[in-house]
């Protein structure tokens, strides 16, 4: 058994927003609750919009499609781990990214900003928290 820590992303939306997790080895259903581990291989995050996905998402090894959230662009954000920190960028989304430091909020455009332990990023009406997950 593995005791190293990694970090992971949990979605902790207030609405039941679900979504698909997309990888390499499978495809998996997400919905509240669910911690998505991070790695420094980017999870890029999107809408299911009806508009054709962004042609640099489709090539993602990693990325989370939000069903029904209108807010969120087919190109949205990624995030991402860095050594022990989180990582969170904008893709130009018209909507922007969020991230939360406890009051404080700061939108992200175009930019990637550190989300800081504890921390959320907030996509459309999903919300994200920060969270250290036991490795196994």
């Amino acid at each position: 058994m593995n005791h190293d820590v990694g970090i992971a992303i949990e979605l902790i939306a207030l609405t039941d927003i679900c979504g698909r997790l997309w990888t390499a080895q499978c495809t998996q259903t997400v919905a509240r609750g669910a911690r998505i581990l991070l790695s420094e291989v980017p999870l890029w995050i999107h809408g299911a919009d009806p508009r054709p996905l962004h042609r640099r998402a489709r090539s993602q090894v990693r990325r989370l499609e939000l069903e029904d959230d209108t807010l969120t662009w087919s190109g949205h954000c990624e995030v991402w781990r860095q050594g022990a920190a989180v990582w969170a960028r904008d893709l130009g989304s018209d909507n922007g990214t969020w991230v939360v430091e406890g009051a404080k909020e700061r939108v992200l455009s175009n930019e990637s900003r550190p989300v800081p332990p504890g921390g959320e990023v907030r996509v459309g009406r999903a919300r994200f928290a920060v969270c250290p997950v036991d490795g196994e």
